[in-house]
């Protein structure tokens, strides 16, 4: 009897659908081994190049290198509040609407291969996929008639 409830249990609940019950935790994914949160001053022990000051004006502030993100070329971001690193973006430029609609499409499947199915899936002009943990989101966004992608892990 046990085992016909068990069977029966599987029928109705397919594996399939088990992403909840194996994807990596979101809340310990970085970028560059950086994570939102992080004390400012080890950021440059995790970036191989030159960082410049995009602006800053009392410990807060953004500053950017080049660099390289699942296969892609671009730029990483960090935004600093109060010394802390408060998100991590990589941005990859386009050169027209139909690349920047093929760079999203390559990275959100990326993501998916990694996260599973996203938790929120935006599809009008703003594309966006995110997969969300307590203490912090990565989301793959692009904007039409944009030329640029980005990937961001945020903290909430």
């Amino acid at each position: 009897m046990k085992i016909t409830l068990f069977l029966l249990f599987l029928t109705i609940f397919p594996a399939a659908k088990s992403y909840s019950f194996s994807r990596p935790d979101i809340d310990s994914v970085s970028i560059l081994g950086l994570t939102p949160g992080l004390d400012g001053i080890l950021v440059s022990s995790h970036i191989p190049g030159k960082i410049d000051t995009l602006m800053w004006s009392n410990g807060v502030g953004i500053v950017k290198c080049s660099g390289s993100y699942l296969g892609r070329k671009g730029e990483f971001r960090i935004a600093y509040d109060n010394g802390f690193v408060s998100q991590v973006s990589f941005v990859t430029p386009t050169h027209n609407d139909e690349e920047t609609k093929k760079i999203y499409e390559q990275l959100s499947g990326e993501l998916s291969n990694s996260y599973g199915p996203p938790d929120v899936q935006i599809a009008n002009s703003i594309h966006e996929m995110r997969w969300e943990g307590i203490k912090q989101s990565i989301s793959v966004k692009a904007v039409d008639e944009t030329h640029y992608v980005t990937i961001a892990l945020s903290k909430f």
